[in-house]
């Protein structure tokens, strides 16, 4: 699915927030946007079709939350083949951030560190 390439954002986001324990709050999310309705609801349906749950709004298609991200990396590494070596090390280094997210690192001061530098790569 090399659209996915083109127009999708796997997106981690590091906002300094004193809120935190560790004084940062981590977002991560992956979006894709079009202008063609026709095409978000196509990629929406080969979600829905393998379990990922997204919601489409304001000509965006997004992917939230731990389960669906998962999923959403398991459909990416079984159905595309980065031309761009750059993309596909902006997938892998998102698909570590998603590992460290998961099992909480993100709410560590040295997670967010492990974080920041896989995204500064």
């Amino acid at each position: 699915m090399g659209i996915i390439e083109n127009n999708g954002s796997f997106v981690v986001n590091v906002i300094k927030n004193e809120k935190y324990s560790c004084g940062y709050g981590v977002g991560i999310n992956f979006t894709f946007r079009s202008t063609e309705n026709d095409l978000l609801e196509y990629i929406q349906k080969r979600f829905d079709d393998n379990g990922i749950g997204s919601t489409i709004k304001d000509k965006t298609l997004s992917v939230v939350g731990e389960d669906n991200l998962k999923k959403l990396c398991d459909f990416v590494d079984n159905n595309s083949n980065f031309v761009s070596m750059k993309r596909q090390e902006e997938f892998l280094a998102f698909k570590k951030i998603l590992y460290l997210y998961i099992h909480k690192e993100h709410l560590t001061a040295g997670g967010v560190q492990k974080i920041k530098d896989i995204k500064g790569k």
